[in-house]
């Protein structure tokens, strides 16, 4: 006969560090970090000639104003930002594939950091499930497939590439310092140059709908297009020098060297705000950003679309403001000067945050996005790549 021990019953306390230790073991198996995340680029290769990889991650659960980096295995700083009051933050990176091994690091910098967790390994047959007496950082990866549809080779450098309606079809106009082209894009496989304009001197433009602004050393121009006859009107508006130019709204807001003036839809001055030593400007739905000679200032976009000055930046010799649909939100941009590229944050102007410093503008600084399709600016020798959407993927 063999005699069982009684079986001793396990106290409270026992049975909770048990199922507490278990747990802790099954989370660090499922790709729990103490600081960082390092998802994989998961679609397969595409038979194109070239393709980009855009990644789009968020993560909730941080700390209010929590830095967090993305990085690729290099030490390569993709995106920067700060967590709001809700403890979300949204990243976007462009990479080429050849540029980096596959892999990104999503690093965390808080002061008591907290493990950073997948949301795609708690599914029902991950076997795990997050604890709820702890708190984790939550991430969602997402991966979008861009494929290379066709590539405009121009004589120069391109200073603005800008979609616009052309017609009813979409079409792409070029800004170089020796004029301006218009493609016709309704087989973007095989972009159609239609128009031209030998004006020398421009350095930019923007769309308001069926209105085109052009401007640069000699004022500003409206451009008036015929697509029957494929011509091009110019009419000047404005005979001074403009370093910059952006929309807010149904206005324009136009920067001399020493002042921005707004104007309405008819082209009238609504006001005038003085900006010595200006160099640039640019403007996204939420502020407008001025850079001068050793500063930028900023401006938040109230109701009618005025203007109320709110902060400032230091940064020496700015020489470009970049916003876009692929920096993280309406309240970063990208400044620019002869040595780096700096990302701020302004959701609090009166507390401007930088997030990261770059080498030189990243790549999310050089596109744009139009309906279905990516524009690629890549700047000297003058290369534009439009793309379309291929395969996506969730991690």
């Amino acid at each position: 006969m063999i005699t069982l021990q009684p079986i001793a019953q396990a106290s409270a306390g026992e049975v909770k560090k048990v199922v507490s230790d278990a747990w802790t073991k099954k989370f660090s198996d499922c790709n729990a970090k103490s600081q960082g995340y390092d998802p994989t680029w998961k679609i397969d290769p595409s038979d194109y000639y070239g393709e980009r990889h855009l990644w789009g991650v968020q993560v909730s659960g941080l700390h209010p104003r929590e830095k967090l980096t993305l990085e690729d295995q290099r030490g390569r700083l993709l995106a920067a930002a700060r967590a709001g009051s809700q403890g979300v933050v949204q990243f976007r990176a462009f990479l080429s594939p050849h540029t980096y091994n596959g892999q990104l690091s999503l690093r965390r910098g808080s002061s008591q950091p907290m493990p950073v967790h997948s949301l795609r390994s708690e599914g029902p047959d991950s076997g795990s499930k997050l604890n709820p007496n702890e708190r984790f950082a939550l991430v969602d990866v997402r991966q979008t497939q861009l494929l290379l549809l066709s590539e405009i080779e121009t004589n120069g450098p391109v200073l603005e590439a800008l979609p616009i309606m052309l017609g009813t079809q979409t079409g792409l106009l070029i800004v170089q310092s020796s004029g301006v082209t218009v493609y016709d894009l309704a087989e973007p496989e095989q972009p159609m140059p239609v128009m031209h304009s030998a004006l020398s001197g421009l350095s930019g433009a923007i769309a308001m709908g069926s209105r085109i602004l052009a401007w640069g050393q000699k004022g500003i121009f409206a451009l008036k297009m015929d697509t029957e006859t494929r011509k091009m009107d110019l009419a000047q508006l404005y005979r001074a020098p403009v370093v910059g130019m952006a929309r807010i709204g149904l206005k324009v807001c136009f920067l001399t060297c020493d002042r921005l003036e707004i104007w309405n839809g008819d082209h009238c001055c609504e006001r005038t705000i003085e900006a010595p030593q200006a160099r640039c400007l640019t403007a996204s739905s939420t502020h407008l950003l001025i850079g001068s000679d050793n500063c930028i200032t900023v401006y938040r976009i109230l109701g009618q679309e005025s203007l109320m000055r709110c902060g400032e930046h230091r940064i020496e010799g700015v020489s470009r403001i970049v916003t876009s649909e692929l920096v993280t939100s309406d309240h970063q941009f990208i400044l620019e000067n002869c040595s780096k590229s700096e990302l701020i944050d302004v959701t609090d102007p009166e507390r401007i945050l930088s997030l990261g410093e770059y080498h030189s503008l990243p790549e999310q600084g050089l596109l744009t996005r139009y309906r279905d399709l990516l524009i690629e600016v890549d700047g000297d020798p003058g290369f534009i790549r439009l793309y379309s959407v291929g395969k996506t993927a969730v991690v």
